[in-house]
């Protein structure tokens, strides 16, 4: 029977489509031997510890805490002000998936409101972030983890982009990866923010982030292991396990873009997050 796949259901749509460009096909996660990077010199690192690079390159994601003051700054309840001024000035518009001519949108796959942030004018789609203090502080923050990487690990990021998303009451993003590898350049590494002071228990929103099975080569090695404040670990039916990561005020999530699943809960509160992706 022919159907034209622009009739399906969203989410049988995605879920295709995810299927079509995932890699992991090829190469077992629990297979996986290789490392992300191809070295670390510990001694090299300003913001980042050894266990949270090792973490990264190993199982795919880390978590950090306070982390502005870790970065030689403080919270300021302006980034969230700053947020919301972006937000009614207009700028932000409902989010979809693909690009160019495929792209495509449902609330029920994907509901949150994005924009592209850039220092100047004149940038297609973007919102300029000059007036903007408190985000551009942030993201001025957030470059000195690209550094981290590029000085301690040979990450040799060849440039970044940055978003600022927000998922109002009923929004969510169904499982994804946020690259998948190809032939062209593609996002390495997302580094997310979260200026959510206002949150607690009950919100919704978090990131579910699927863990990957350890490689092979670390397999007496135990994964980390998150004490951190709203930090959750579960497995599902089928035995896959997760992490589930409030998306509370200062909070960054750093994770290897095209091997992490991972997908953002039903929010039940407005929630905002700032997002770098270094290529």
């Amino acid at each position: 029977v022919n159907m034209s796949f622009d009739l399906l259901p969203p989410h049988l749509k995605f879920h295709i489509l995810s299927h079509l460009d995932d890699s992991s096909s090829l190469t077992p996660s629990h297979e996986k031997d290789s490392r992300f990077f191809s070295s670390i010199d510990p001694s090299k690192l300003a913001l980042l510890s050894e266990q949270e690079v090792r973490a990264l390159d190993q199982e795919g994601f880390t978590i950090l805490d306070g982390f502005l003051s870790r970065a030689g700054g403080a919270y300021t309840a302006g980034i969230m002000e700053d947020a919301g001024a972006v937000f009614a000035s207009g700028s932000m518009h409902a989010a979809g998936m693909n690009r160019g001519g495929d792209k495509w949108a449902a609330e029920s796959v994907r509901g949150d409101s994005i924009t592209w942030l850039a220092r100047t004018d004149g940038e297609a789609n973007s919102t300029n972030i000059t007036p903007y203090h408190n985000i551009t502080k942030v993201l001025d923050s957030m470059e000195k983890l690209k550094d981290d990487l590029d000085r301690a690990c040979s990450f040799s990021s060849s440039r970044s982009s940055t978003q600022l998303a927000r998922y109002p009451p009923g929004g969510r993003y169904v499982r994804h990866k946020d690259a998948y590898v190809s032939s062209t350049p593609s996002r390495r590494v997302t580094i997310l923010y979260y200026p959510n002071d206002q949150w607690k228990e009950g919100d919704g929103g978090e990131l579910r982030i699927y863990k990957q099975a350890p490689p092979s080569s670390s397999s007496s090695h135990s994964c980390t292991k998150y004490y951190l404040e709203h930090v959750a670990e579960g497995h599902l039916p089928s035995g896959e396990a997760y992490v589930d990561c409030a998306p509370i005020s200062d909070r960054v999530v750093i994770f290897q873009s095209a091997l992490i699943d991972h997908e953002v809960l039903c929010s039940h509160a407005t929630r905002y997050a700032l997002t770098m992706w270094l290529y």
